[in-house]
């Protein structure tokens, strides 16, 4: 499994002042969150479809209410029918889940023909997700654990783990990304800062102080934002300001 392939879609954009009025910017937020397009998310206006070129290309395709129905990344392939509750990967075998919803449309449990839980969002006291518990996404071989904070209803970490399952109960660390959040004056997100760490036989590479080293940090900068609030190109740097990743951003919106 290349970790590079995982790391996009690790930002979490919050919606204001959605005008659309059919349904509560947060559930929108939350299903972004829990199909793994974090940083495409909106910001204020409902996207109908959106297009990603550069180091990924992706396809995300949404139903009137601003929930998604469709996405691709590179050769992923995901649909989504909320009429039969259906969850379903191109790619994989067997790859028909079952969604169990709350009364908005919050998705609680994804789970698999034998009725297990592979997807399991966790929401705070203000029904923002907090922490995303997922096995769905790397195979039956990793498992990966999502724990998300906020300030002023804006993300301000993301952190997120993947472990390697070595038997049918055990799992160790594999690999570790850490994010931080930048924000203009209009609530628009401008900057990360992200931290990555790869784990060997289930250990990371500490210092003299015991604090982990990375193994790639970056500062990824979000631009050209439209009239809609929306970031339009990404750019991310290394320490040396090396270009590492470059995506730009087309997108097309609900009347």
């Amino acid at each position: 499994m290349e970790v590079k392939k995982i790391t996009l879609f690790t930002v979490v954009l919050t919606l204001f002042g959605c005008n659309n009025n059919q349904l509560d910017s947060k559930i929108i937020v939350n299903n972004y969150i829990t199909n793994g397009q974090f940083e495409l998310a909106p910001f204020s206006k409902i996207i109908k479809k959106q297009k990603i070129e550069g180091t990924y290309s992706g396809i995300i395709e949404t139903i009137p209410n601003g929930l998604i129905t469709f996405y691709r990344l590179n050769d992923k392939k995901v649909y989504i029918d909320f009429k039969k509750d259906n969850y379903m990967i191109d790619s994989q075998k067997n790859s028909k889940y079952k969604i169990n919803f709350d009364d908005k449309q919050n998705i609680l449990t994804i789970e698999d023909s034998f009725g297990n839980n592979v997807v399991k969002p966790t929401y705070d006291d203000q029904g923002r997700i907090i922490k995303i518990e997922n096995s769905v996404i790397g195979g039956s071989h990793y498992t990966f654990v999502n724990q998300l904070s906020y300030e002023n209803n804006l993300m301000q970490t993301n952190e997120y783990q993947i472990f390697n399952k070595i038997d049918g109960q055990q799992s160790i660390p594999y690999y570790l990304n850490k994010k931080q959040y930048f924000y203009n004056s209009e609530n628009q997100l401008i900057k990360t800062i992200e931290s990555s760490f790869i784990a060997k036989d289930g250990k990371f590479n500490t210092d003299d102080q015991n604090q982990t080293i990375p193994d790639e940090q970056l500062t990824c900068i979000f631009d050209d934002h439209n009239q809609y609030g929306d970031w339009t190109k990404l750019y991310c740097l290394t320490p040396k300001k090396e270009t590492k990743r470059f995506i730009l951003r087309s997108i097309e919106y609900y009347q």
